[in-house]
Parts: structure tokens; sequence; C-alpha cells
């Protein structure tokens, strides 16, 4: 999520003011979809017929194995939350003062230098914080896993939690196990 953000941010930032505008609707409209819409629309993506096997000209079973289910469930999640770390970091860019891309063009300093060696280190404090909020939301993907691929090679934490309470009734553990992910992910953002 967070390089695919980053990639989109940096070719959409120096574009004019109606592209960077129409570069963050696009890319967040799957965020402000509901998760069962975009999972929907995932699923026929990742079909036997669909268009992913059309284009390899096979009929692979993505969700049958978890060599193939976790890279699809995390193509998947990543589409979604590209939308919100871009426009989270085009912010960062845009607030870049526009005297450093003055002085550094006057210094010679190519648009891909100014990006790499300017821009690129005033928003890693915005960056890492991506990555944490990604690290943090990773094991609580639950709704891709029960539309996709609701199978134990495919499971998340919060998925496993859901199965555990819900599916097999066995509500103490449940607990304990939302209680250690809870744990986990404070430790992380720690």
């Amino acid at each position: 999520q967070v390089g695919g953000a980053l990639i989109v941010t940096m070719a959409a930032s120096g574009l004019s003011k109606r592209w960077q505008d129409v570069t963050r609707f696009v890319f967040y409209i799957p965020a402000i979809a509901a998760g069962m819409i975009i999972a929907s629309v995932w699923e026929w993506v990742w079909h036997r017929n669909g268009p992913i096997n059309w284009v390899l000209g096979t009929t692979i079973n993505f969700f049958g194995s978890t060599a193939l289910a976790i890279p699809a469930l995390s193509i998947t999640t990543a589409s979604v939350g590209i939308g919100g770390m871009t426009i989270m970091l085009l912010a960062a860019v845009l607030s870049i003062d526009k005297s450093l891309y003055d002085s550094a063009k006057i210094d010679g300093a190519t648009d891909m230098q100014i990006k790499w060696r300017i821009v690129f280190p005033i928003i890693m404090p915005t960056v890492w914080l991506m990555v944490l909020l990604s690290a943090i939301g990773a094991p609580q993907v639950i709704e891709y896993v029960i539309a996709l691929a609701p199978y134990e090679h495919s499971a998340t934490a919060a998925y496993d939690i859901y199965q555990t309470a819900f599916v097999m009734g066995r509500y103490g553990p449940a607990s304990a196990k939302a209680v250690v992910l809870l744990i986990w992910m404070l430790a992380m953002a720690w």
C-alpha cells in the first residue's frame, strides 16, 4: 500500500491542481465504497473465468492454496488502501515550501533529484506513519477474507477471532485472542 501510494503521489505531485484532484478522486473511490462491494468486484477479477485468468489464458483457482490466496488478498487490500494514503502523502508533498523547489532548480537539480533528495526526505515521517497504519490494519482485515477466501489457509487474525467466536461458539478463547491482538497492536503503535 505504502509503496503504491508513494509512487502515485510522486507521479501526481508534478501535475496541475486539477489533475491532482482527479488522481485523488480516482484512487480514493475504492476506499469510500463498502468493503463487500469492493470484495465482489475483486471476486469477479480473481474468478476462474475472470479477467486475470483470461489474460493469463488459464483457469487458476487463486483461493485454493495459501501460495496464491495470500498474494491475491494482499493485492485486493492494497488496492483499497492506496487511495487514502495517496491523499495523505499528497497533502504532505503540497505542504512543502515552494522556495525549496526554486532553490534546487537554481542549483541545477532535475525534477527526479528534487523528488528523491528533497521531497522524499521531508515526507518520510508521513511515510513511516503510513507504514505503521498498514501494519496495524493488516491483521484486522476480515471482510475480504470472508467474501473471497473463507478458508484456514488465508485467515487473518480478525478472521480467526470471528471463526472462533461466531462459528465455533467458543467465546472465551475468541475474547482471549482479541485481547492478544489488542496488545500486539498497541505494542506496534508504541
